[in-house]
């Protein structure tokens, strides 16, 4: 189990440092986007990417998670390059078809998403990311379940410079507005799929035998509700905000969710890329899993609040910082509950094992529909009092209820069960320490406030060290961690944990 830990620590460190260097780059980038487009423009983005993200999750979450579940399972070892070819074959002609359809609608969706048929021409772009999207979700999927973690880092960087250099170019020499944003994205999408694709070629057979597709397909598409339900979760309340006020505050929501979803860029994503392989290949060895999925569960929800109080104390300042017109500054407000929310994602990938490897696909779907009702629900309650706060504040809730189904079907079906005890404990100091900033780091001086917050921030290790959280023996590993970096540096460090 130690082996599989430093290896995930390694993959993780990989994915996470390619994440945040993407992120950086992305920041650099957004007083340029808020010099040239306001929120009414995010908000046609927002929706737009809602749509089309909505229609996919028909095509590209089953088959990916088919494809993921079977990619190592013992009877498709002799048949992984002809599984691999026909898995994105069988996706690329869902996406054409759809894709085509949703061109052929596009008057009809410019009204009823848009309110607005002279932005018909918007529609028509996001029909070729609505096929080129799922193909490039799937390679960059293969591309981790290969374990090409630097590979992978390389076409995530470079394809964000395509993106954003494509972006800049639209907005400061063509002058052209939002549409400088969603062809910057189409062109990143093409740009993926074209250098990811040798590298699938060499790894796959070019014959067609979708009927191997079978056991993968029957896994998966019970999962459609899933992926729909979490989409909805995750971005449904972007409806119910233009139902109930305008699509400026649509794109203040959606810009000030972007801030949010650094956790999911930095932690949450990189971990559940890194964790994928590791736990598949322990199929055989069910004690082991379930050992290695609860004890690394702790780790990471502690780090992981680390990080959300982070973006919680700070968000203020970044948004007035980086957000040059002064209608994006107040939606700094919801920055901590989706922090929040997003790191409830990512326990939730911890949690959603049991099922996963009792293969209770019809459990796990049933799980996240009812939260999606929970949150829909809930939308049409809180935004009508409390605004964008109200959608904040329903989408927490409703990944609260999701963790909770999680972890009672997942002791039921695997016997798997997690230390919850510490995981309240982490949430409680983590939310204490969040709202004793709010009460004492208002002193109207910007250097001053984030002096505060900086102490309180370095109050979060220190409570956990010097209380009963850690053993002794989890004390002295990161003692010696402590002094290795102090000796050793950073990058002597983490070769030595690569290595182990």
């Amino acid at each position: 189990m130690v082996r599989n830990l430093r290896r995930l620590i390694y993959l993780s460190g990989i994915y996470s440092i390619g994440s945040i260097f993407e992120k950086s780059l992305a920041f650099f980038f957004i007083p340029f986007y808020t010099t040239y487009l306001g929120t009414y423009d995010y908000g046609i983005v927002g929706l737009m990417s809602i749509t089309v993200g909505l229609i996919s999750t028909f095509i590209a979450p089953p088959l990916i998670s088919g494809f993921v579940r079977y990619y190592y399972a013992p009877e498709y070892c002799n048949k992984k390059k002809l599984f691999l070819f026909n898995s994105l074959l069988f996706l690329a002609v869902q996406s054409f078809l759809l894709a085509l359809l949703f061109y052929l609608l596009k008057d009809v969706i410019s009204c009823v998403v848009l309110d607005n048929p002279r932005l018909v021409h918007i529609v028509k772009i996001y029909a070729f990311i609505l096929f080129f999207q799922p193909v490039s979700e799937f390679l960059l999927t293969f591309i981790r379940q290969e374990e090409k973690a630097k590979f992978f880092i390389f076409v995530s960087w470079t394809g964000f410079l395509v993106t954003a250099s494509s972006t800049l170019f639209g907005l400061l020499h063509l002058r052209i507005g939002v549409l400088a944003l969603i062809y910057g994205n189409l062109i990143g999408l093409v740009y993926t799929v074209a250098c990811v694709l040798p590298v699938f070629l060499k790894y796959s057979t070019p014959k067609i035998s979708f009927s191997l597709l079978g056991p993968s397909l029957k896994f998966g598409y019970p999962l459609v509700f899933q992926g729909f339900s979490i989409l909805l979760i995750q971005a449904g309340d972007r409806y119910v905000l233009k139902l109930f006020s305008t699509l400026s505050i649509v794109g203040l929501y959606s810009f000030s969710y972007k801030f949010a979803e650094i956790m999911n860029i930095i932690l949450i994503v990189p971990l559940k890329q890194a964790i994928q392989p590791i736990v598949l290949k322990q199929e055989g060895k069910p004690e082991k899993l379930r050992a290695f999925v609860s004890s690394n569960c702790r780790y990471f929800y502690l780090l992981g609040m680390f990080l959300c109080l982070i973006l919680a104390l700070y968000s203020k300042e970044a948004i007035q910082i980086m957000a040059r017109k002064e209608e994006y500054w107040r939606g700094w407000i919801i920055v901590p509950i989706i922090a929040f929310s997003y790191l409830q994602h990512g326990l939730g990938n911890f949690f959603n094992w049991g099922l996963t490897m009792s293969k209770k696909v019809y459990h796990i779907s049933a799980n996240v529909l009812i939260s999606a009702i929970v949150n829909i629900g809930l939308n049409f309650v809180f935004i009508p009092l409390w605004g964008i706060v109200g959608a904040a504040l329903a989408t927490l809730l409703s990944y609260i209820v999701w963790n909770g189904l999680k972890i009672y079907y997942s002791a039921k079906f695997y016997n798997l069960h997690f230390d919850l005890w510490h995981l309240v404990l982490i949430t409680i100091v983590g939310i204490g320490l969040y709202l004793l900033s709010l009460l004492i780091a208002d002193s109207g001086s910007l250097s001053l406030n984030i002096s505060i917050k900086f102490l309180i921030l370095l109050a979060y290790p220190i409570i956990f060290y010097m209380t009963g959280f850690f053993n002794q023996k989890e004390k002295d590993y990161i003692h010696k961690l402590f002094v290795s970096l102090r000796t050793k540096g950073l990058r002597d460090t983490y070769a030595k944990i690569k290595s182990i």
